[in-house]
């Protein structure tokens, strides 16, 4: 169906430009043969009113549901010249050979790779970009507490209160953490423990409501779509 109505649309599409161009031809068709007084230069006109006209049947008229009746008339007429012999599932795998099949199965292992590869890059940059973001970041971060420190030691020296140098405890603490992350071997270490994890199947990790099946996702698609 859906193959007829583009052709349908293609020969009305043509029929824009035939209709013009054989419109033009035939008004100098008859230009010349009214100038020259001749009837010989109507001779085109015949063929292309003809040919114009099947098209404009062809896509506007009833031609099409013609054309259907007689392909069925046809086909109850001489079934068995234009009927091709049918052709079972077993026929069609015999058509793939070995090699085809080993050929089909390495270019699906190749996709499948490419993908794998595709996403370790991908982890890659975001975790390239997550290091160099809180790099970036420590700058800021250790001016913002060299300052701050600086400001509560004068104010504590100022002041003669000792208490003023609590908060620099967490405050080297944090930049502490921050510095090792950027630069140390805080990520390697993140990364094991999170491997280890993994290996051991903790009950944290296991997905709220159980793995997705394929049940649970044929009934929300007749739900919502």
């Amino acid at each position: 169906m859906e193959t007829l109505v583009i052709t349908l649309a293609q020969e009305r599409e043509k029929l824009r430009w035939t209709a013009s161009g054989g419109g033009l031809m035939m008004l100098f068709c008859l230009l010349s043969a009214y100038h020259h007084k001749s009837f010989l230069h109507l001779l085109p006109v015949f063929p292309t009113v003809t040919y114009l006209g099947y098209q404009v049947h062809y896509c506007y008229g009833n031609k099409l549901s013609l054309i259907e009746e007689m392909s069925a008339k046809l086909h109850q007429e001489y079934p068995n010249n234009l009927a091709l012999p049918p052709v079972n599932i077993q026929e069609m795998g015999q058509g793939i050979s070995s090699q085809k099949f080993a050929d089909l199965k390495k270019l699906e292992d190749n996709i499948i790779e490419g993908e794998i590869v595709l996403k370790n890059l991908q982890l890659a940059q975001e975790q390239a970009l997550k290091i160099a973001e809180s790099r970036e970041r420590f700058t800021w971060e250790f001016a913002g507490v060299a300052t701050m420190v600086c400001i509560l030691l004068v104010a504590g020296s100022i002041s003669k209160r000792k208490d003023f140098a609590i908060p620099i405890a967490p405050l080297i603490m944090g930049l502490g953490y921050r510095y090792e992350y950027a630069f140390g071997t805080s990520i390697e270490t993140i990364v094991g423990s999170a491997e280890a994890l993994l290996n051991t199947n903790d009950e944290k990790l296991r997905i709220v409501g159980g793995p997705l099946t394929l049940k649970e996702v044929d009934a929300y698609r007749v739900k919502y779509f």
